[in-house]
């Protein structure tokens, strides 16, 4: 329970996009370990076990994780198992200076090159004597949990039947690394709308490829890559085919872009503003698809390319518009209640002295996107 509701677990606000919240963590982080240490102790002389905190592809060197040590010593050459798979051995190790080494002690974050397949995130590893040795780790539910949750990096789909009344934003996501994939699902799981959606229909790690390209093109989608490369074919082939293939190295930006292709997407809605009114006093002639009026505002105020309402007698009689207003001689760019002067009418309704003139405006407005209460245009 957090410490300002009763509990003992302190709650530091940060945020990466405004720059705050850092020093303060690592303090809190510090203080914490400094009031904890009796209570934080693990057996260097045992096997190794730990906790894969990242997991990327490397182009050149194929499979890297950051792994933190939690119990144990790790070292070069041991054989690594994940649950009841084996997953590798290790080839060299850096600390989190990027200087090689050849052993990590308990609490110890290292990057492990020697990977037979890419690790999750929150995955837990077991150093084990072989293959044929390799014994299943006892893991907690909630370690399960949140190993399934993270390896599984499902975006969450609408109810069923809803995507069919949706327009629905196809795209490809590629990143370097499975935390940077998993952030921005969740990023886009944030987008809430009734009319328009994301949906994810590709996913993985590495650079974008032609294979990516391809399906994009079968299925209509956008390629968005987060600190990856485009290899030259797929350019070559995204330029034939036409497909958008963006890259980013700010998360935000992509989430933003993904934003703007949805508001593309929102149908728009038709907003009218009541302007005022006036009454015609005197018809003078007839123009193209009109004729001129005397009239009088009576509230509010009416302007040029204003909409019009005709009532007579207190009836709806039809439709018009104001294409120009004057004041004696003098154009006007708007009138008053209590004001006299002329009105260049358009429309098919034959205007009388007496008729009621009600002035508004229209404007198409897009519908708002809302993102975990907040809402953006």
């Amino acid at each position: 329970m957090p410490e300002d509701w009763g509990g003992k677990i302190p709650l530091v606000p940060i945020s990466a996009k405004e720059k705050i919240g850092i020093d303060q963590l690592l303090d809190v982080l510090l203080l914490v370990s400094d009031m904890e240490q009796e209570r934080m102790v693990a057996n260097p002389n045992r096997t190794a076990v730990g906790t894969v905190i990242e997991s990327h592809m490397d182009p050149g060197t194929g499979a890297v994780a950051t792994v933190l040590v939690q119990s144990g010593t790790l070292h070069v050459g041991d054989v690594l198992g994940i649950g009841d798979t084996f997953y590798g051995r290790v080839r060299a190790m850096q600390d989190w200076k990027g200087d090689n080494t050849k052993e990590a002690s308990p609490s110890t974050p290292v990057q492990i090159i020697g990977w037979k397949m890419g690790p999750t995130v929150g995955d837990v590893l077991e150093v084990v004597k072989d293959e044929k040795t390799l014994k299943k780790v006892k893991m907690t539910g909630k370690t399960n949990r949140a190993t399934e949750e993270v390896a599984g990096l499902a975006h969450q789909k609408p109810p069923e039947g809803e995507e069919d009344k949706k327009k629905m934003l196809p795209v490809i996501i590629r990143t370097d690394a499975l935390g940077s994939l998993e952030a921005i699902l969740g990023m886009l799981d944030t987008i809430k709308h009734e009319d328009v959606g994301v949906q994810v229909v590709g996913k993985g790690l590495g650079n974008i490829t032609d294979s990516d390209v391809a399906n994009a093109e079968a299925g209509g989608a956008k390629i968005f890559g987060f600190n990856v490369n485009v290899v030259s074919m797929a350019q070559q082939l995204a330029r034939d085919k036409a497909v958008d293939v963006r890259t980013y190295k700010i998360i935000y930006r992509l989430f933003d872009d993904v934003l703007a292709e949805l508001r593309k997407m929102l149908p728009s809605e038709t907003v009218l503003t009541e302007l005022g009114t006036c009454e015609v006093l005197a018809t003078f002639r007839k123009v193209d698809g009109g004729m001129i009026v005397g009239c009088k505002g009576r509230e509010g105020k009416i302007v040029p390319k204003a909409k019009l309402r005709v009532s007579r007698a207190g009836q709806y009689v039809g439709e018009g518009e104001v294409l120009a207003l004057q004041i004696g001689r003098s154009e006007a760019k708007e009138v008053r209640g209590g004001q006299e002067f002329g009105l260049q009418y358009k429309g098919r309704t034959k205007l009388e002295v007496g008729d009621i003139l009600e002035a508004y405006s229209e404007e198409r407005v897009v519908r708002d996107l809302v993102i975990e209460g907040v809402t953006r245009r």
